[in-house]
């Protein structure tokens, strides 16, 4: 009896821990960047483009048919005018930052943006002078050219699709009806500095046109699939990877998903493990009825009950970041309101995942937004693009203050440059866990890990070659370190 009392003590005391309410979030308005008169700001990218490690804002100008370069200050704003602007043909609609040089004297990021009219890739090279300033590659004859040019919504991101260490290029095609048989995502490879390969490489034809994919390993068989959103059948698709033990296909599948959102016209969707099984789940935004819906992945084929939380408007991006370091994804949502919405994770299940969400306002008709450390205090901030006046604007994070004076001793990472794995070494004299975060130039978390051991060996083999950063969380502080990968 003695001994089932002190297990209900024990299995109580768990309990009102686990209950503990997690850091508010707090996320402040910072820095504005007024960009050109019709700019129409529709895509950006966030990196140290000029070696100063503050990051940069490059912004795809969709009504100026250009990228335009902002540079941080030492005070945290983005003097105007740009520090440089380059054509990239009408209505771009795609930017990324990548390396596109594999060489260790490079250390500064590059640039990468599609204009869907010109049916063109084109490379920006970094001047890697501390200047921030680019070198358009010059297109000739069917270089860097990508799937026809008739599409009028091509989005584009950049991942490590064949696992052959160069920067992938994934984009949708968006053709105008009634042609849909070519409709859907694609990608091409950068063979060189100055070239990606011309042949575009299917990489799903759903025979709808999707408005947002997302990648994630869904089933656990270490091969990424994928999810697309379908507007007008208010679904989305989930399509795992087919390998045969030789290569992986995603034109067929493994298997395919048609999974309902439960909300009208689906037109973005986001991925992250919502509720600690190490599973990717989905987050879905609804525009057509005001709401985001969140599917749970139950593991091999299946997503379980919808849960669905109301927005004040329409939603154009949904994202899902750990903003205050409890390892738990908060959800993020633009508006067509005029209004950022961050839902926080409370840590509970079902509808009260995520309780009533802190608003705040950005400028008129914000349409994309991206995460990345503005500041460098190790905490993701949120980059907000609006079309509408033509601003760029800085939420920095403020959620965790007290641990950016506590730093992590006892800790060595090597090698550096690494090729196929990292080694994480601690004295031994640490408590508790070890949280291990690779992120890449933009900010995203691209590989996390919990350990306690005194040695942990960390896999790169995957990754894309170029700099990334390490940040390791104990309860002794925090430890950052840039990571080569080569």
């Amino acid at each position: 009896m003695k001994k089932l009392y002190i297990l209900s003590s024990i299995l109580a005391l768990s309990t009102s821990a686990l209950a503990q309410a997690p850091v508010p979030v707090n996320l402040q308005p910072s820095a504005i960047i007024t960009l050109p008169a019709g700019a129409t700001p529709n895509a950006l990218a966030v990196s140290d483009f000029n070696q100063d490690n503050r990051r940069d804002v490059a912004v795809c100008q969709r009504g100026l048919g250009s990228v335009g370069v902002y540079l941080q200050s030492s005070s945290g704003t983005f003097p105007d005018p740009a520090v440089s602007t380059y054509a990239i043909g009408d209505n771009p609609t795609g930017l990324v930052a990548t390396a596109l040089s594999q060489q260790q004297t490079r250390s500064s990021m590059d640039l990468v943006a599609i204009s869907p009219v010109t049916g063109r890739f084109q490379l920006l090279t970094n001047n890697n002078d501390r200047s921030g300033t680019f070198t358009p590659v010059v297109n000739t004859g069917m270089q860097n050219t990508f799937f026809s040019n008739r599409g009028t919504n091509q989005h584009m991101f950049v991942a490590n699709i064949d696992g052959n260490l160069q920067p992938d290029f994934v984009y949708t095609y968006d053709p105008a009806p009634p042609v849909t048989t070519s409709a859907g995502v694609y990608w091409q490879q950068l063979q060189s500095p100055t070239s990606v390969e011309s042949s575009p490489r299917t990489f799903h034809r759903p025979g709808f046109n999707t408005s947002s994919v997302a990648l994630a390993d869904f089933n656990r068989d270490s091969h990424m699939d994928m999810v697309l959103t379908n507007p007008n059948a208010n679904q989305v698709k989930v399509v795992a990877a087919a390998f045969n033990g030789v290569s992986i296909s995603w034109s067929i599948g493994q298997f395919t998903l048609d999974l309902p959102t439960g909300g009208i016209r689906p037109v973005s969707v986001a991925t992250s493990d919502v509720n600690r099984d190490f599973l990717p789940d989905l987050a879905v935004a609804n525009e057509g009825s005001n709401n985001v819906t969140v599917l749970l992945n139950q593991g091999g084929t299946q997503f379980g009950t919808q849960a669905l939380y109301s927005l004040s408007g329409s939603p154009r991006q949904v994202l899902l970041t750990d903003l205050n370091r409890d390892n738990e994804p908060e959800m993020l949502v633009l508006t067509a309101d005029n209004r950022l919405q961050v839902f926080q994770h409370t840590g509970a299940s079902g509808i009260t995942r995520y309780g009533t969400p802190l608003i705040l306002a950005t400028g008129d008709n914000p349409v994309t937004m991206q995460i990345a450390d503005v500041d460098g205090d190790f905490n993701s901030d949120i980059v907000v693009g609006c079309a509408g006046d033509n601003t760029v604007r800085v939420y920095l994070n403020r959620s965790i203050l007290s641990t950016r004076s506590k730093q992590l001793a006892g800790v060595s990472v090597f090698p550096n440059p690494a090729t196929d794995q990292i080694t994480i070494q601690s004295a031994g004299t640490l408590r508790g866990l070890i949280t291990a975060s690779l992120l890449d130039p933009l900010g995203r978390e691209v590989y996390r890990t919990e350990t306690t051991a005194v040695s942990t060996a960390i896999s790169v083999a995957d990754l894309p070659r170029g700099v990334y950063l390490l940040r390791l969380t104990a309860p002794e502080g925090i430890m950052s370190q840039r990571i080569v990968i080569q």
